[in-house]
């Protein structure tokens, strides 16, 4: 993992695969997260506060087995939906904390521990924030939803 914020922040080199807009591949990872049954599903909106990504999306899995079936469905269901292919991964190896960087929007999934230990959502406390129901999907959205009103 990277040690500073320097570090995390995409080169120039960094690219996506795609042109779909944070907003909805953080709805895709949400919904492809939800539908493996991730716990304590939460996006944080990081414009605002930091130049590390637009989104991350936060998911909690049961164990190792867990952890791997939600990444890899987050990564099929992007790919599917929105041609969309990871820039980096970290953490596969070990499942403890697997990260899919899509350079706008990033995937963080934990096990419980490491989700309590690294909280990112008090290091991101400064950023809008939601969690959603472990049965909830993207169209609940409330702050994907103000997005794009404001946009409107």
């Amino acid at each position: 993992m990277a040690t500073s914020n320097e570090s995390l922040a995409p080169s120039e080199s960094a690219s996506r695969t795609g042109s779909v807009p944070a907003r909805e591949l953080a709805a895709c990872a949400l919904d492809a997260a939800a539908d493996r049954k991730g716990r304590d599903l939460t996006l944080l909106d990081l414009r605002e506060v930091s130049s590390v990504a637009d989104f991350f999306v936060l998911a909690t899995g049961d164990s190792a087995l867990h952890i791997r079936a939600i990444v890899r469905a987050v990564e099929e269901h992007l790919e599917e939906t929105c041609d969309e292919s990871p820039w980096r991964n970290e953490g596969r190896e070990h499942r403890k904390w697997v990260v899919l960087d899509y350079v706008t929007m990033v995937v963080h999934v934990f096990t419980e521990e490491k989700r309590d230990y690294y909280d990112l959502e008090r290091l991101w406390g400064d950023a809008p924030s939601e969690t959603f129901s472990d049965e909830a999907d993207a169209t609940e959205a409330e702050l994907l939803e103000r997005l794009d009103a404001r946009e409107e």
